[in-house]
């Protein structure tokens, strides 16, 4: 969705802006933000907002209207992964896709959110991969891959300089139109970081 690229690139805060668009707190719209794209149901819907599931199909459709280009970019996806068989990730990964042709409608919806999910998130953990074999070359010490966090441990006389080439490094892995963005904890133990920054 240009919308969406333009939204990511301007720096501005994505569920603030979908909350003003959308008429909602900021919290329902983070809550759509976070599953409506990955093709949550309206009942899957209703229960995280604690709606009817009448009401979280309008939101849901409110939603979708907001971003028009990304439901026709999903569905060209989904259609591609019912032709193939598979969805590929940014890097090329074939990632095959059980029943996205069958019958049964709440098999096939959710090999359908399967295609979106796979896509997104296979694509983030290459780069997430990519990132961390070039941390290792520059000497970082990993110490653990937490989803889409990196652990690392670094001498208290570099850290400052330590954690300001990682996120260089992290952040321009992998060219996107929009902009990673990466965001740096530190302190002496895990149950003690704070933003750096």
């Amino acid at each position: 969705s240009r919308a969406l690229v333009q939204i990511f690139k301007s720096g501005v805060d994505i569920h603030s802006e979908t909350a003003q668009r959308h008429n909602l707190d900021r919290q329902k719209a983070k809550v759509l933000n976070l599953s409506a794209g990955y093709r949550i149901t309206k009942w899957g819907m209703a229960h995280q907002l604690g709606v009817s599931v009448e009401e979280a199909e309008k939101e849901l459709r409110a939603w979708w209207g907001l971003w028009p280009d990304l439901e026709l970019w999903e569905n060209n996806l989904i259609t591609e992964a019912r032709q193939t068989g598979y969805t590929t990730t940014l890097l090329g990964r074939r990632i095959y896709i059980d029943n996205l042709n069958t019958i049964d409608r709440k098999l096939k919806e959710t090999a359908e959110r399967r295609v979106i999910e796979n896509q997104a998130q296979g694509s983030a953990s290459e780069i997430c991969q990519l990132a961390m074999i070039q941390l290792y070359k520059e000497g970082f010490n990993i110490v653990n891959q937490v989803h889409d966090s990196v652990v690392m441990e670094i001498e208290d006389d570099h850290v400052e300089a330590g954690i300001e080439r990682a996120i260089d490094i992290m952040e321009n892995m992998y060219p996107l139109e929009v902009p990673l963005k990466v965001t740096a904890k530190w302190g002496a133990n895990w149950g003690d970081m704070e933003e750096y920054k």
